[in-house]
């Protein structure tokens, strides 16, 4: 749960306690699944369009694999392997993947969500 923590902090300063308090009002009695499910669809709600669909398509790794700038850009469709870092960068500083150096990894519970949208989203 300290992983969701984060999450919820690094939401916390891209969007306001205001709009964290809404994880209070959407539901009369909340269990640690709906919270986490909450919290993630707010995350996701704060995101650009273009970091959704970054996120969305890194559902297609494995929870936990390691994840290449060259791996995302080839998921992405991109080229330019400096902005394929910045994005990932980006989601890395919204802790929706964990950094260790070059390599980058998403959570077994943020990869299953990322999964769930990209075969719901059209």
């Amino acid at each position: 749960m300290q992983y969701i923590g984060q999450i919820i902090r690094a939401l916390q300063r891209r969007v306001g306690q205001q709009w964290l308090d809404q994880l209070h009002g959407r539901g009369e009695e909340q269990t640690r699944e709906s919270s986490v499910k909450v919290s993630f669809a707010l995350s996701y709600d704060a995101m650009t369009e273009e970091e959704r669909r970054r996120f969305r398509l890194l559902g297609v790794f494995v929870a936990e694999a390691p994840i290449t700038v060259e791996a995302a850009a080839a998921q992405w469709g991109m080229e330019d392997l400096d902005d394929v870092g910045r994005g990932l960068s980006d989601l890395a500083d919204l802790s929706l993947l964990e950094r260790d150096g070059d390599i980058y990894r998403q959570h077994s519970l943020l990869q299953a969500y990322a999964h769930t949208l990209l075969l719901t989203c059209a």
